[in-house]
């Protein structure tokens, strides 16, 4: 059958008339030499420095163009042309935008993804016009730079910067004379004196500011800003002004890149100058580069000083929220932090309200554990808290500055006492309780509580109520199991906790941490009573009526209730006990989830210990584990429900300190296996193929040789979960350790199984395309050229690619010991038939009289009718000869339909039957339908798809 006919989505499309993708006759290189090496340097992202009139030789300078680009920084240039390299020099002085957005790029921005530093400027219509030519003298500028001289600029000790090679005292004289020269208004002699000192000292900067100063008199501003960019680089003292004057210039001759580089080195001397940043931030949003142009924006809502710039609080408070907004909608939490922090602080400069956005801060500095930082905010921008030494004087001195603050002392001395009035918000002062314990400042939270408790107001929101219980939660994690306890208990006299099941399931956490059994039992039912749901109270009453010897109870306490929610795993003979029972009862959804829970802790030592999952082990039963297969099994199970279930999970089993040694690795792998096998029989592919990935990769089953029940299950997992990727992985290391290993197979054997391997490689292929799958066939034809299975797959990538020259070479070759095989003269009639549908060939009837010659051999040699019609009306139709494509439809809608050979199960008995699956009469009569709707016959067509392709 036609490739193009397998599958419903190909079968349906509108055929008439056929669009295909052009043969690619030519190379990329070919592409670029005919139709754009002339708008190369016209167009790129980068203008390229023209050549002197009557000079040549610059032309091969191409270090000093790409430096003029700002492609390459001074320090490679100079490499570039043979001098040594300063490494201080370079990374101290010398480094510009390049430097600062690869840095970025580090951070990893999704959705700005780019071949390099700075994206040309896509306009429709620019001006053009010619660089005017660089003096010839020039063109030695880096060549003749000599080792000592560069030694020279060593840093010395005592300085610490740079040391520059001071001149000769002729080339003093010279450049003397030169500005002598040109104060005199001769510049055409003083430039030849400054291009002179320039040859002779490539690293004097104000021979280049001076020839720049006269290109720009002359009014050559090309010529004056690439002389000025060279002196500005030279010169480590270069003013922001200069750099601004630079990018000023820049941006006038639309060289937005270069000015939005030097409008960078302008803020990084003058950080709270406005200006610059507002140039930068246009620079960067014009030529596309919006990572750079969101930095730009966060540093200046950091360091613009308003009192100098007189800009609003509006004027913040749109450009910080285009900052937030932006890294909120990535996901970088520390920029969406930093640009808040700076909101607040703005807020607080104007005079402005931010109270809600300044608590959602502080709860973002806790979530990410930064509590030093939530409390000196809490202490610099909260009103209505003070903190006193015992002799009555302030125990801290906040300082602002621009858009920050400090806080010295910080942390505050150990006796040192607060004094909070009612401005201090409950919520704020929950939160710095927190803090403070979890900080390690226990004492000091232990003195403020009381004031916290005694307040008339307290709890009057669940959100209080919550910021309360946090307290709780935060003692019991850091082991505080005393003051836990007296919190809570002091706690749940207030009216409003009488009720409270998390209150109730803290409290009976804190009881058992004593070893009070019993009364942590009650705390736990009690939690049961007011919330039954509470996942985490049930599975810790289970765990101490487990440990009290009350099994039976425990099993019932977690008996018909979905515990994935939970934040601990149950205890693990429960969870044994329970999976046994379901199983046996046929209850496979209580099943799935129990054994998942079972399995968890075990599958997350691929996690924790990623090495062993990578070790080749070594002995009688162990299995080693393909590299390739391994990562592409961990990749498969990248971002899945089950990998963020058993890192959850996993992790908290960790953490409580619990053993893996109840399972050995024969019970592992009966427990995985039941649980893909019930999964699969629910059709919940992806979910059997994530724990498949776990099984093989676990290493307990991996020493038990184990795991090669699960490597061997893992394409068709794969393949059910349409992984194509893991499938092709596996068919790849099957292929080649099957290779390798010339002794394993012999004779026939070997020959089908190699057959069966590259027929799951083609089924891999027919869903799913990549250049890696083509390479890998390319290298393996290359070791086995004769293979006539690999010769069609690398035809068959070919013509799915549209590289016909290439499939039907590869075709003809599997055709020269296979004239008879129907499907391979199908595939020559396909190439042929393709090429000849292109619109740049001469000799098109030929290719098309060819194609028409081998389908007419596949006719010959195809025994079912059907499907050879329907081929000839696909290859009419492609041809626009609709009459004969009708013809061949017509013969399939009223032909001999496919019939296939059935065996009765009980009789044993053979039959041939109808078999609907092959019936290939629905897509014949939608191509008619087709035909029949764009010639206008609607009704004709309405009356075939009403007759066959009703369902």
């Amino acid at each position: 059958m036609d490739p193009s006919s397998s599958g419903n989505g190909d079968a349906f499309a509108d055929l008439a008339p056929m669009r295909l993708r052009g043969d690619s006759e030519c190379t990329n290189d070919d592409l670029l030499t005919s139709q754009h090496a002339g708008d190369l340097r016209r167009n790129g992202g980068n203008a390229e420095l023209d050549l002197i009139e009557g000079d040549a030789d610059f032309a091969h300078s191409e270090p000093f163009q790409r430096f003029m680009r700002m492609e390459i920084n001074l320090n490679e240039y100079l490499q570039q042309t043979g001098g040594d390299v300063n490494e201080e020099y370079d990374m101290a002085d010398l480094d510009m935008l390049e430097d600062e957005e690869e840095e970025e790029m580090d951070e990893g921005l999704p959705q700005e993804p780019s071949t390099s530093s700075l994206v040309p400027v896509k306009k429709e219509e620019r001006s053009h016009t010619r660089d005017d030519d660089i003096p010839a003298e020039t063109r030695n500028l880096v060549r003749e730079v000599i080792t000592d001289e560069l030694h020279a600029m060593k840093p010395t000790p005592s300085s610490g910067g740079v040391v520059r090679k001071k001149l000769s005292d002729a080339l003093d004289a010279l450049l003397g004379q030169a500005n002598l020269t040109y104060a005199r208004g001769q510049a055409a002699a003083a430039l030849n004196m400054l291009l002179e000192v320039i040859k002779q000292e490539p690293r004097q900067p104000e021979a280049y500011r001076l020839v720049s100063t006269i290109y720009q008199e002359m009014d050559q501003p090309q010529r004056s800003l690439q002389y000025g960019l060279l002196a500005a680089h030279l010169d480590y003292n270069t003013p922001a002004s200069e750099w601004s004057h630079l990018g000023d210039l820049s941006n006038r001759l639309e060289k937005f890149e270069e000015a939005a580089a030097c409008y960078g080195r302008a803020t990084r001397l003058e950080p709270t100058n406005w200006k610059h940043y507002e140039k930068r931030i246009k620079m960067l949003d014009l030529i596309g580069l919006r990572p750079f142009a969101m930095k730009t924006r966060l540093q200046a809502a950091q360091s613009i000083d308003q009192s100098l710039a007189r800009v609003d609080f509006e004027w913040f408070h749109k450009l910080i929220k285009t900052v937030a907004e932006y890294y909120i909608g990535i996901n970088d939490e520390e920029k969406a932090i930093q640009a808040l922090e700076a909101f607040v602080l703005r807020s607080r400069e104007f005079g402005r309200d931010a109270t809600a956005q300044h608590e959602t801060l502080i709860g973002m500095w806790m979530a990410k554990n930064k509590y030093d930082e939530a409390c000196k905010s809490i202490y610099a921008l909260c009103p209505g808290i003070k903190a006193f030494l015992p002799n009555g004087q302030e125990a801290m001195t906040v300082t602002f500055e621009n858009c920050g603050f400090t806080i010295t002392p910080y942390p505050l001395p150990p006796n040192v006492n607060f004094q909070i009035d009612d401005s201090f918000t409950n919520g704020i002062f929950a939160r710095l309780v927190v803090c403070l314990v979890k900080s390690g400042k226990a004492t000091l939270a232990e003195e403020i509580i009381p004031v916290l408790l005694e307040r008339d107001n307290i709890a009057e929101t669940t959100a209080e109520e919550e910021l309360l219980l946090d307290i709780g939660k935060a003692y019991l994690a850091v082991s505080a199991r005393v003051s836990a306890r007296d919190f809570l208990e002091r706690l749940r006299r207030l009216p409003n906790f009488a009720h409270n099941s998390t209150l109730w399931f803290l409290l009976g956490n804190a009881l058992s941490l004593f070893g009070d059994t019993q009364n942590a039992i009650d705390a736990y039912v009690k939690a049961l009573e007011i919330d039954p749901g509470h996942v985490d109270a049930r599975i810790n009453l289970s765990g101490l009526q487990q440990r009290a010897g009350f099994c039976e109870e425990a099993l019932a306490t977690l008996q018909d209730h979905n515990l994935d929610s939970c934040t601990h795993l149950p205890d693990e003979r429960l969870l044994i006990r329970q999976a046994d029972a379901f199983y046996e009862r046929g209850r496979y959804e209580h099943f799935i989830r129990c054994a998942r829970m079972l399995l968890t802790p075990y599958f997350y030592e691929i996690h924790s210990h990623p090495e062993l999952a990578k070790k080749r082990l070594s002995g009688k039963t162990a299995t080693s584990l393909s590299t390739t297969l391994s990562s592409a099994a961990q990749t498969a199970l990248r971002n899945t429900p089950l990998e963020r279930f058993v890192k959850r999970l996993g992790a908290a089993s960790l953490a409580d300190g619990r053993h893996n040694d109840l399972l050995d690795a024969t019970q592992l792998h009966d427990y995985s296996l039941r649980l893909i096998e019930r999964l699969e029989s629910l059709e919940r592919y992806n979910d059997m193929m994530a724990v498949c990935c776990y099984a093989y990769l676990q290493p307990k089953i991996q020493r038990a040789a184990g795991s090669a029940n699960f490597r061997n299950m893992l394409y068709y997992c794969a393949i059910r979960a349409k992984d194509w990727t893991l499938a092709f992985e596996f068919v790849r290391w099957y292929h080649m350790s099957t290779l390798n290993d010339p002794d394993a197979l012999e004779g026939i054997q070997r020959e089908v199984i190699f057959r069966r391997i590259l027929n799951g490689m083609n089924y891999v292929f027919c869903h799913s395309q990549s250049v890696s799958y083509h390479r890998y066939i390319a290298r393996s034809l290359a070791k086995a050229p004769g293979n006539h299975a690999l010769q069609a797959i690398s035809g068959n990538n070919s013509l799915v690619t549209g590289t016909y020259r290439h499939a039907l070479g590869e075709y003809l070759r599997v055709w020269a010991n296979n004239q008879k095989h129907p499907l391979v003269c199908l595939l020559i009639a396909l190439t042929f038939v393709h090429m000849g549908c292109k619109k740049d060939l001469s000799s098109r009837h030929l290719l098309i009289v060819r194609g028409l010659a081998f389908l007419k051999r596949y006719v010959d040699v195809r025994t079912v009718t059907q499907e050879a019609d329907y081929n000839l009306g696909r290859v009419f139709h492609q041809l626009n000869m609709m009459t004969l494509a009708i013809h061949f439809y017509k013969k399939v809608l009223y032909g001999i339909r496919p019939r296939v050979l059935d065996i009765d199960p009980e009789t044993g008995d053979e039959s041939a039957v109808l078999a609907d699956k092959y019936d290939l009469r629905p897509l014949a009569a939608h191509n008619l339908a087709m035909i029949y709707k764009s010639s206008g016959n609607v009704l004709l067509a309405r009356r075939v798809l009403e007759e066959f392709c009703t369902v």
